[in-house]
């Protein structure tokens, strides 16, 4: 996929706000091709049969990249979306401690 696939599906796979319009127009700009191509096609080949539960997997709620519903996760973010590492680090950071005092 190109950076202008990208660009164009953003929209449709994540909600769009100016702020996160932004910051992703951003990314695409200094991702490189072929790390864009490699990222998809981990996604998009995923084979993975059994669930590691050595895994902390957190995920958002409201993720339209990959729907909530088909994966097994460790701990939900409500109303989190793909892009919640950008828009919601402070909330996920303070998980992400808690987690690790109790490990």
């Amino acid at each position: 996929m190109s950076k202008m696939g990208a660009r164009i599906l953003q929209p449709i796979v994540e909600p769009p706000s100016k702020r996160d319009k932004e910051t992703f127009k951003s990314m695409l700009k200094t991702k490189d091709p072929d790390f864009m191509r490699r990222s998809i096609a981990m996604i998009m080949e995923w084979d993975r049969q059994e669930y590691n539960k050595d895994i902390i997997h957190i995920h958002g709620e409201n993720d339209h990249t990959i729907p909530v519903e088909n994966v097994s996760y460790s701990y939900s973010i409500k109303n989190g979306s793909h892009m919640m590492v950008l828009t919601r680090g402070n909330e996920l950071s303070t998980l992400i401690n808690k987690i690790l005092l109790e490990y």
